[in-house]
């Protein structure tokens, strides 16, 4: 049965920010705790969802639709907050339906999850309370969550996980139409671990995978469900490990896991096999790109123009102490671009400088028909200790790349642009050590410091026009991007340095706009 939710909106334009470059990041300063959890290209724009816990409302969930260009100007936002629901999950399920319209997903601790409609003015259409259908059945159920949600382009395919009073766990794959209504209902009896589900929707193939992991008495199953746009399941594949994102094309089946490398250190991995179960190609990541870092997982596998794919990772470097791992420090985000075959391309390597003692997250990566990339995550302090906490994140942030994964253009020289549309690279100046944009800016300001290994112990640092040191760090990792947040900065020009010991390297104006 359809439900409005009773919600207080506010409705503003936001600042419109002039770029003078087709690649960006922005960084939300939300207030409470947040994350840009989900977004969506519909209509020459970027529909954008965040979320976070607002301490002026008894951290209570608030979100916020920000409406902005392909270049990173805002245009419009809608912002509403229910003081009697808090937001449980903020959960990964936008997209677009009917070529004008988005759907969401949203997970609330009580009572359920709610799908929302909203048009490409903002406005919310419609909207239906998710239940099973047999709640009568269960009246002391509680939270039938939203783990996941995939489109065929017109209907919405949803997965929710449901707690029943005697302490077991259902996960049921629903089916709604464009209108919001309910096609059906697939009541899957077993229990789930809490890694939530994957899910995709395969195009080619019109079936629909899900990920699970089975709690078993000796730990847990993993497995790939594979229905049809009716419902129906066809196979159940059992995998080693969880699919932590998964993708298919070509009759074939792409999906992101982790493998135990030692003691409580991981190793990314991409692995490949039929629509039957069968082996193709497993690819580990660590080894080639990042061997000083631990790599969760292969996260957001989406499909690219020139028909290979890319996926991220959190990069988090291990130290040891005593002989044991110690993760207290932050992790940075990885990007990897694999051919069809699943051999990696090329990756890249992000940093954000003054954002000590947080983690950073890519929540999800979507490709544009030119190519360019756009990700969406957050900046996560899970220091509990720290007096600046606030659970469980602080900021979010957002940025678009070009083809090649750069933040900077001209990155990767090497990087072919072939097969997608008709952008050209671009090339980096001859400067010795690090490229930088925008400039002028207000409010970030991305450093690409090229690959050099000679640079151990080097350090960054930014000067404002009296000559007094306003931050500096240790940068002595090459191949880099680094993203500094100036929003705190005054208007006014500042210098940027980067030098060893008592030698300058390189020395840069930098003019921040209000």
């Amino acid at each position: 049965m359809k439900s409005y939710i009773n919600i207080l909106l506010f409705i503003f334009v936001g600042v419109v920010q002039s770029t003078s470059q087709s690649t960006f990041v922005k960084i939300f300063h939300s207030g409470g705790n947040g994350t840009v959890s989900d977004f969506v290209l519909m209509d020459d724009h970027v529909f954008m969802k965040t979320g976070f816990l607002n301490p002026e409302h008894d951290f209570h969930g608030e979100m916020t639709f920000y409406k902005i260009t392909r270049s990173g100007e805002f245009v419009d936002s809608l912002r509403y907050y229910n003081t009697e629901l808090s937001f449980g999950r903020h959960s990964y399920a936008t997209m677009v339906i009917d070529n004008h319209s988005l759907v969401t997903a949203q997970t609330y601790a009580g009572p359920a999850t709610i799908m929302w409609k909203l048009n490409t003015n903002l406005e919310i259409v419609d909207s239906v309370i998710v239940e099973p259908v047999d709640l009568a059945q269960h009246p002391d159920a509680t939270q039938y969550i939203n783990r996941a949600a995939v489109t065929d382009g017109s209907n919405v395919y949803i997965t929710c996980k449901m707690f029943l009073p005697d302490g077991s766990e259902r996960v049921d794959l629903l089916k709604y139409n464009s209108d919001l209504e309910l096609e059906f209902s697939v009541e899957n009896e077993f229990l789930s671990f809490f890694i939530a589900p994957m899910m995709h929707y395969a195009f080619e193939s019109k079936l629909i995978i899900v990920s699970v992991a089975k709690i078993v008495t000796s730990g847990y199953d993993n497995e790939l469900l594979i229905y049809t746009e009716s419902g129906e399941l066809v196979n159940s594949i059992p995998i080693p490990t969880h699919a932590f994102s998964i993708l298919s094309k070509e009759n074939k089946i792409y999906y992101g896991t982790s493998d135990a490398n030692g003691v409580n250190t991981f190793q990314a991995k991409l692995i490949i096999i039929d629509l039957e179960g069968n082996p193709i190609a497993d690819t580990e990541i660590e080894d080639h790109f990042w061997p000083e870092y631990n790599t969760s997982a292969v996260y957001n596998l989406t499909s690219t123009c020139d028909g290979g794919l890319v996926g991220t990772t959190d990069l988090q470097k291990v130290y040891w102490v005593d002989g044991e791992p110690d993760y207290s420090h932050e992790n940075d985000l990885g990007l990897l671009k694999f051919d069809e075959s699943g051999n990696m391309l090329w990756s890249r390597h992000y940093r954000f400088l003054n954002t000590e003692r947080y983690y950073h997250y890519i929540y999800k990566i979507v490709e544009d028909e030119d190519g360019s990339l756009y990700l969406g995550g957050e900046l996560r302090n899970d220091d509990y200790n720290h007096p600046e906490y606030v659970y469980p994140s602080q900021r979010h942030w957002f940025m678009k790349l070009d083809v090649c994964g750069c933040l900077i253009p001209g990155c990767d020289p090497s990087c072919n642009y072939s097969g997608c549309s008709t952008i050209n690279p671009a090339t980096l100046s001859a400067s010795d050590y690090f490229n930088f944009g925008p400039n002028p800016t207000n409010d970030v300001l991305s450093i690409f410091l090229k690959d050099n290994p000679d640079l151990k112990g080097a350090k960054l640092s930014i000067f404002n026009a009296a000559g007094q040191l306003i931050e500096q760090y240790v940068c002595d990792e090459s191949n880099i991007t680094y993203i500094l947040d100036c929003t705190a900065y005054a208007a006014g020009s500042y210098v940027v340095t980067l030098h060893m010991d008592q030698a300058v390297l390189q020395t840069e104006k930098v003019q921040v706009m209000r």
